[in-house]
């Protein structure tokens, strides 16, 4: 008991400073704050802040060597479909442009004129894709959902038969797992509450918020100094209100929660909510980036409207592209003027990309580590990625992206990612991994039988919905979770 005493200090100490500054790495404790490696850079354009790759024109000139990758699923290039379809192939001489072409989507792919028809479409700069066929009258997208954490055994199965697709050095152990519950004394779920994992020797394995139900996730076996650890010391604490126990650790984890009770009430006399879109802004997203932004008009237009008490929404966004484009990354900085994230919006335009892979790495550094998040105790901090490529794995001065969670955790962020077309298995993996270590749903359009199945999922989480109804519901439940 005395030892379980010792920690108390730590754990008021911890509910304090969390509003003044954020708390160090869950995983990492002696690492400082993250940053952007030198070889980028930073400039402002009209309200946007862009970050460039200095190495550009090395990278373009092929002095900079990518390491090799495991083998995964790439997409097939547009002269084997073609082929398969018994259709004629003309090569372009603009490389950009076929680069272009072989990041598309199929169902565009089909569209695109052939043979002495291709010949009339003229090379366009930087990747951009152009005669794309338009939706008719912006016809809502429709997607699908799935909970992996509610689902977890199926999520198991799935992870042993495709973590070869990731290099070792970005695969995380998820195959033990808690969960743990942060209760006041009326029994409701209390959301922001600091959580710190320790070992008996004092060393910190874990450290995160709860999200609006008042959960945190805690996998073990993806922290190096938790191997042999047989007792796990957490310290948990809200309001200035703190306390420590002891948990005995199971061999497989459990779907149990530990509950962990604080003498507080929730009452929240306002919410605000942080609100970040998160695009890939690449060239192979033009068939697919006007109806994305009409949906989000949608979206930010009927949250907007929901209901719930002293409701302050901000919203923000930030663009990837990749190495070699205009830009790398871009943000658009919290902003509660509607008008003015509107105007943004518009300002969205697909070109670039090349290769398929794209720089999701940096836009997920970005929107987790560089956007003025509230971390108020009112306060729900919400992502949705859109991408229709997995990040790179292969380069140099880079934050992977498991970094960066282990950030979104620590800050309570939750990130639902929303797959697009032509995502291959490996980018599926890594976006059901993002949203099921930030306790999201893992999201995907619909384009018929088949699509799930693409992704790993035998069955998705009932049927196919417009993807403006499934994010505003989120939302919806997320805010009535907080609030409830």
């Amino acid at each position: 008991m005395k030892r379980l005493w010792f920690y108390l200090p730590l754990c008021l100490l911890l509910s304090c400073s969390s509003q003044k500054e954020r708390p160090s790495s869950p995983l990492s404790p002696k690492t400082a704050k993250l940053k952007l490696p030198q070889a980028y850079q930073e400039n402002r354009q009209n309200g946007w802040t862009v970050i460039h790759y200095k190495k550009k024109a090395e990278l373009e000139e092929g002095r900079i060597e990518k390491k090799a990758l495991p083998p995964s699923s790439p997409r097939p290039s547009p002269k084997a479909y073609l082929e398969a379809k018994g259709k004629d192939f003309v090569k372009f001489k603009n490389t950009k442009f076929e680069r272009a072409i072989g990041k598309m989507s199929f169902r565009v792919r089909k569209g695109m004129p052939i043979g002495r028809e291709s010949k009339k479409i003229l090379p366009m700069p930087e990747g951009r894709v152009q005669n794309l066929p338009s939706a008719p009258q912006m016809a809502p997208l429709k997607a699908k959902e799935i909970d992996d954490n509610k689902f977890f055994d199926n999520y198991l199965s799935y992870f042993q038969k495709n973590k070869h697709l990731l290099p070792k050095s970005y695969q995380i152990d998820i195959t033990e797992r808690y969960i743990l519950k942060v209760q006041g004394e009326d029994g409701k779920g209390i959301p922001n509450a600091v959580i710190t994992i320790t070992s008996s020797d004092d060393k910190i394995l874990w450290q995160g918020r709860t999200d609006s139900r008042g959960q945190l996730l805690f996998f073990p076996r993806a922290v190096a100094e938790a191997k042999g650890v047989k007792e796990f010391l957490i310290s948990y604490s809200y309001r200035g209100e703190g306390k420590v126990v002891s948990f005995q650790r199971s061999p497989y984890g459990s779907d149990k929660p530990w509950v962990l009770k604080i003498p507080v009430k929730k009452i929240f006399q306002r919410v605000n909510l942080d609100l970040v879109f998160l695009l890939d802004a690449t060239g192979s997203m033009s068939d697919e980036i006007r109806r994305i932004q009409f949906t989000l008009q949608n979206i930010v237009r009927r949250i907007q409207s929901v209901k719930a008490p002293s409701l302050r929404i901000r919203y923000g966004m930030v663009l990837y592209r990749d190495r070699g484009d205009d830009f790398v990354a871009k943000r658009y900085p919290f902003t509660e003027d509607l008008a003015r994230f509107h105007r943004a919006l518009q300002e969205v335009v697909a070109a670039g990309g090349g290769d398929y892979p794209e720089a999701m790495n940096t836009g997920l550094f970005v929107a987790i580590e560089q956007m003025d998040w509230d971390f108020s105790e009112e306060s729900l901090r919400l992502v949705f990625l859109v991408a229709d490529a997995p990040p790179h794995l292969n380069y140099s001065d880079d934050i992977p992206y498991p970094q960066t969670l282990q950030r979104a955790i620590q800050y309570g962020v939750k990130i639902y990612p929303i797959a697009a077309s032509g995502l291959n298995p490996q980018g599926s993996f890594v976006m059901r991994q993002i949203a099921l270590l930030t306790q999201a749903k893992f999201l995907f359009i619909d384009y018929g039988k088949g699509t799930a199945r693409s992704h790993g999922i035998q069955k998705a989480s009932g049927p196919s919905n417009n993807l403006d109804d499934i994010v505003v519901n989120i939302v919806q439940s997320e805010l009535k979770a907080f609030l409830n």
